[in-house]
């Protein structure tokens, strides 16, 4: 009774592909224990494991912000899964660095500045002695020697206007080879643009201290002296004026070259040998020397009666106003008003 109950609940249960069954054909153990074939696997992609979550730690300087570059970090996690096994673990995402796309083009648009040439410093004395000896030795010398000659005092001008000028121009231009061989480039501190920009720094407050304040009123202070000589000269000599103000020019702009050999080429150089503090001193008292010289020579071609008391009193302040010019340089950062300052002195009767 049982066995027919059974049965019953059997043919109940029973669907229609159980009577198919019997016809198919057995598998075999090998069949059984062997591991399911990848296309077997099932396509969706809800079955792997869920990539681990990211959690932003990192300070808010560091973030991502709207619009910056991902570049990936090579040197740790690969950007491109290479097995399934980093397809499952979730361990392929790429690692970003944050980067402003707009000032690195920019960065990548400067080309960078070319390492300066220096030269050795018996090259950077010798550059600046030989000029400055055309300059101010010539002169002198061609002045003594017409004076000894008995040559009347018109042609004597006319000759130490010719020679100055000529010297002037010489030296200029070797002053601007040497400085860019030394230094690929002219001087660009001479621009009157370096004015402005030293105007707009103690404007600014970048640089406002006494120093650069004393550099303007020193350029501001030469500017007008120049035009009250201008002005006077006109008014005392007449028609005379004529010779006398193109004479007084071409001494300040012998002068100015001289002062640019030693203050702007010489102490430059000599910046990257020494000390900023040392490299001043060197270059005053080299500076101080040389007007020294430079002055023995005009005051012996003038035949006054007492040359050496002369020659020690114009040495000692030729040395002053070489360290102080040299200092000024320093410590403003302004080569025109260093310039200024001796020429200065040379418009308020100072021979320097």
């Amino acid at each position: 009774m049982s066995s027919r109950r059974h049965r019953a609940k059997a043919d109940a249960t029973r669907t229609p592909l159980a009577d198919l069954a019997p016809s198919l054909p057995a598998r075999t153990e090998e069949e059984l224990t062997a591991d399911p074939d990848d296309e077997m696997l099932p396509e969706s992609s809800a079955t792997l494991p869920a990539p681990p979550t990211e959690t932003d730690t990192a300070p808010a300087k560091v973030r991502a912000r709207p619009g910056a570059r991902k570049i990936a970090d090579h040197s740790r996690v690969p950007a491109v899964p290479r097995t399934i096994a980093e397809v499952q673990a979730g361990t392929y995402q790429m690692n970003t660095v944050e980067t402003d796309a707009l000032e690195t083009d920019e960065r990548a648009a400067v080309a960078p500045e070319p390492a300066p040439l220096y030269v050795s410093r018996q090259t950077l004395l010798a550059t600046t002695i030989v000029p400055f000896a055309i300059l101010a030795l010539i002169p002198a010398i061609l002045d003594l020697i017409c004076r000894s000659a008995g040559v009347s005092g018109t042609v004597r001008l006319v000759i130490a206007f010719i020679a100055s000028a000529t010297c002037a121009l010489v030296a200029l231009a070797l002053l601007l080879r040497n400085w860019r061989a030394a230094f690929h480039d002219r001087p660009s501190e001479l621009h009157p643009i370096t004015i402005l920009a030293l105007w707009e720094q103690r404007a600014s407050g970048e640089r406002r201290d006494g120093w650069v304040t004393g550099a303007l009123a020193i350029i501001a202070g030469f500017l007008v002296m120049l035009f009250l000589s201008l002005l006077l000269t006109v008014l005392a000599r007449g028609v005379s004026a004529l010779y006398a103000i193109p004479y007084l020019l071409i001494l300040l702009f012998a002068k100015a070259v001289g002062g640019v050999l030693f203050i702007g080429y010489l102490q430059r150089g000599v910046f990257t040998f020494q000390s900023a503090t040392r490299a001043t001193i060197t270059t005053g008292v080299l500076y101080g020397v040389a007007l020294a010289i430079w002055n023995a020579c005009t005051i012996l071609a003038s035949n006054v009666a007492h040359p050496l008391t002369f020659i020690l009193t114009y040495a000692l302040i030729s040395l002053a106003v070489a360290l102080a010019v040299a200092w000024i340089r320093l410590r403003s950062g302004s080569l025109i008003a260093a310039v200024a300052f001796q020429l200065l002195l040379l418009l308020l009767g100072i021979a320097v």
